[in-house]
């Protein structure tokens, strides 16, 4: 089967069945019981070098369809354990059709203790199934007879050497990439027939504020995500942002046009991706770059002269645009009229990187050559939002 038939096949089964189940809950014909029911947003698609794979991910208490994010070709081994290629410690060989799991953590002996503070979402888990100490590769392995798998609440935890992810899965299909049409709508009618809702989850507040946490770092710390697919994750679920940095309000990648400068005035206009209202009333300035997992380091390894790698110099180097066009009247005048906005003095925000390669020293000293500059991680970001809900 084509990859577009695939996802034009799911999608439209998708929308479909979680529309009913909007339309029944409205009319009170579903009862989520003491629960909140949660909506997925947006389906993930990755072609993944004879699989095909359909993530839902997301948190809406209302249904407002689903968008299609491709994320970049990959093997499913690395999709699933996020750093690894093969599955040479697999808990499960997988070799038929219908395999299904839920509610079940996996990890290996020492991947699950004592990360509850950088994972918060271990700690929904009853169910845990540990491998053996050290083990680094996928948890499970395809088999030639292999055809589907459903995989619905799980969290796989994975390592290299001192380095660890974590990946909440919400709601999961993989299939052989050869699998016919009347297979695949087979597929997803028996998983989605019967009494009980799939695809949409219900749950207490605090297993929402987890699970959306697990989501995004699931998306950052991910190969062949985008900054884009970040920031739309973190524009639907506002209250990342609004939590995190106490504010009341953002915006989200609104467009300025550039209609004055003393410079040479080359790109048509601005699209900052995080405009964060302050308590007086006037905006700070955010943007939002990757984990860049491939780098050890946010910064070069000359201490004497520590410079920035690449793409966080050129992030700073945004941030600083951003704030030089907000200091032209024409320019100040077009983002009042137009969105409201108003920019003195602006706090500037990267956000970048993760645990695994930000040093807060190292960030300093290579911070010290720009004025206003603020350089936080995602896990930090995800800490502050999370922590923001305890009492």
């Amino acid at each position: 089967m084509k990859f577009d038939i695939f996802k034009s096949i799911t999608i439209d089964i998708l929308r479909k069945y979680l529309s009913g189940i909007w339309l029944a809950h409205n009319d009170g014909r579903l009862d989520s019981g003491e629960g909140v029911l949660s909506y997925p947003t947006a389906v993930l698609f990755a072609n993944c070098d004879g699989y095909f794979v359909a993530e839902l991910i997301g948190h809406s208490s209302r249904y407002n369809g689903l968008d299609v994010i491709k994320v970049k070709t990959q093997n499913i081994y690395r999709y699933l354990s996020q750093y690894h290629d093969d599955a040479s410690d697999a808990f499960f060989e997988l070799d038929a059709a219908g395999h299904g799991f839920k509610d079940i953590c996996f990890g290996s002996a020492l991947e699950i203790e004592g990360f509850e503070k950088r994972f918060p979402s271990i700690r929904l888990f009853k169910t845990f199934i540990k491998g053996r100490a050290g083990g680094e590769s996928s948890s499970f392995l395809f088999g030639d007879n292999f055809r589907s798998l459903h995989i619905e609440e799980c969290l796989f935890v994975n390592k290299r050497e001192e380095m660890y992810r974590c990946k909440h899965v919400k709601c999961m299909f993989v299939l052989k990439s050869d699998v016919s049409v009347p297979e695949l709508k087979a597929f997803y009618s028996d998983f989605l027939s019967g009494e009980n809702v799939r695809c949409a989850t219900t749950g207490k507040a605090d297993s929402r504020v987890k699970n959306i946490a697990a989501q995004l770092q699931g998306l950052y710390l991910s190969k062949g995500v985008h900054e884009t697919t970040i920031g739309k994750f973190i524009n639907d679920h506002p209250e990342v942002i609004h939590k995190a940095f106490r504010c009341k309000s953002f915006l989200h990648e609104k467009s300025f046009k550039w209609l004055e400068s003393k410079f040479e005035i080359v790109e048509k206009e601005i699209r900052p991706d995080l405009l964060v209202l302050r308590d007086d009333g006037f905006y700070d300035i955010y943007d939002l770059k990757t984990a860049v997992d491939a780098k050890k380091s946010l910064t070069n390894t000359k201490s004497s002269r520590r410079k920035f790698i690449d793409c966080v110099s050129d992030g700073v180097a945004q941030l600083i645009n951003y704030r030089e066009y907000f200091k032209y009247e024409k320019n100040a005048k077009y983002a009042l009229e137009n969105h409201g906005v108003r920019v003195s003095d602006p706090e500037l925000v990267l956000v970048v990187g993760s645990m695994d390669n930000f040093s807060a020293l190292e960030v300093e000293q290579a911070a010290m050559m720009y004025q206003k500059v603020t350089i936080i991680d995602y896990d930090t970001l995800c800490f502050m939002y999370s922590s923001s809900f305890e009492k």
